[in-house]
């Protein structure tokens, strides 16, 4: 054998062995995110951990198979260790939650001693470390190391559910104070915390029982946020922005001039005309004369749909919160998303039109 043959085999060697060690590098560098801790429950719940993300706030307490991402299985004695590939670099809300057996995995309870989920804020690369305390009945605890923001996210979500317990003093002026006193809580975390997306929650949850939309503090948030922050939480925070802009904006101010008055009028007039124009050429069947298919479904989710069907039933947002089990912001955010999806501007709209749609392809969680 030549000495150059030997050569060559001898530079393929190193090349395949740098190939590998390159390869080997890549998968180890790959972060994971570990979650570890120890759940003992009582025979009638499954040993098993759901994890699902949760990627739009309003559906913290809405249970989806299409949010679920892993099963965790506990041990004999409760404990668990899992490392899950291919999350999100960013922060990202997630969920635990368990289950009773026979019920489906997406069951959620809200409130109470059976209350059977956590949310915390994690990414590729957390170790989360759950915990339950001595003498209760499910985990209650949550730590993320490598995550600084879920100790204020934490905070926020005990506010949250401080507001919806009973007060010890059920007066009204008590009941008024209170919320003052969680308003302005709100809205410091919402000011001083360096965490966009703790921010935004604090927002939203601020919105929640205020007695208006913050809009002060939608518009500096909005200035503030990144343009590089494209995560779903920031796309849905800029979209209610420019909601509360439109609605709240310059068409909010009082018409006080006569001049001013007079083109609202022709305004509503031409409105008018045009919503009576629009009847007429409606063809029994469900399409218009220019042969058009109507909204197209396709882009709600499954909670926007129900939202929609009970909105084509003119029903209004209290019924539909009380309906759905969700807080009425909640509702109004789908509104103006299912509003915005569709390119519609109001109720009267969605109730001419709405029974002129393409189904949604996706189904139902």
């Amino acid at each position: 054998m030549s000495s150059s043959t030997k050569d060559h085999r001898n530079l393929m060697a190193v090349r395949n062995l740098v190939s590998i060690l390159f390869f080997l590098l890549l998968f180890h560098s790959a972060k994971a995110m570990v979650l570890e801790g120890q759940v003992k429950l009582d025979p009638e719940w499954e040993p098993l951990l759901y994890l699902s993300v949760i990627e739009d706030i309003d559906d913290l307490h809405t249970a989806s198979y299409q949010f679920l991402i892993a099963e965790i299985r506990l041990d004999s004695t409760g404990e668990f260790r899992v490392e899950i590939n291919g999350l999100p670099k960013s922060d990202h809300i997630y969920r635990l939650h368990v289950c009773q057996k026979g019920d489906p995995v997406s069951t959620i309870i809200i409130g109470g001693k059976q209350e059977n989920f956590i949310h915390f804020i994690g990414n590729a690369g957390a170790m989360v470390s759950v915990f339950q305390p001595p003498g209760e009945s499910f985990f209650r605890d949550v730590t993320v190391r490598s995550v600084p923001a879920n100790a204020s996210f934490q905070q926020l979500l005990s506010w949250r559910r401080q507001l919806r317990g009973t007060a010890r003093i059920s007066s009204e002026q008590n009941e008024l104070r209170l919320r003052r006193d969680f308003v302005n809580r709100f809205a410091k975390m919402a000011d001083t915390s360096s965490n966009s997306l703790v921010r935004i929650c604090a927002v939203q949850f601020l919105e929640e029982i205020a007695d208006e939309p913050p809009l002060d503090l939608y518009r500096r948030l909005e200035r503030e946020l990144s343009p590089a922050d494209t995560s779903p939480y920031a796309s849905q925070f800029r979209e209610r922005a420019a909601y509360l802009a439109f609605q709240f904006g310059e068409n909010s101010k009082p018409f006080f001039s006569f001049q001013t008055g007079i083109m609202a009028g022709l305004l509503v007039f031409l409105l008018v005309s045009a919503l009576v124009y629009v009847n007429h050429r409606q063809i029994p069947g469900g399409r218009n004369e220019a042969g058009e298919s109507g909204f197209d479904l396709g882009e709600l989710s499954a909670q926007e749909m129900r939202v929609w069907e009970l909105l084509r039933e003119r029903k209004s947002n209290k019924e539909i919160a009380a309906e759905l089990n969700v807080e009425v912001t909640t509702v109004k955010s789908h509104v103006y998303r299912i509003f915005s999806k569709l390119g519609i501007r109001s109720r009267r709209e969605a109730w001419i039109h709405g029974g002129n749609t393409k189904p949604a392809n996706s189904t139902s969680g």
